[in-house]
């Protein structure tokens, strides 16, 4: 089984055009279709991006620009 493709939040936040934060309270609120975070104790979060879905939301690939 291939292990799919992540980002990081930056990378993502910089297809996305918008903030890093902007981007984990998204994802801590599941608006976006293409990432989840886990809260892992009280004050910590992580974080995982999928890329392929990233792609299918913007409509494009992004290779190029990561």
């Amino acid at each position: 089984m291939e292990k799919e493709a992540t980002m990081t939040i930056s990378e993502c936040a910089e297809v996305l055009n918008i903030g890093d934060q902007t981007l984990r309270e998204a994802l801590k609120q599941n608006k976006f279709p293409f990432g989840v975070a886990v809260k892992t104790t009280e004050n910590r979060w992580t974080f995982w991006v999928s890329k392929r879905k990233v792609e299918e939301y913007i409509g494009r690939k992004i290779d190029d620009e990561c």
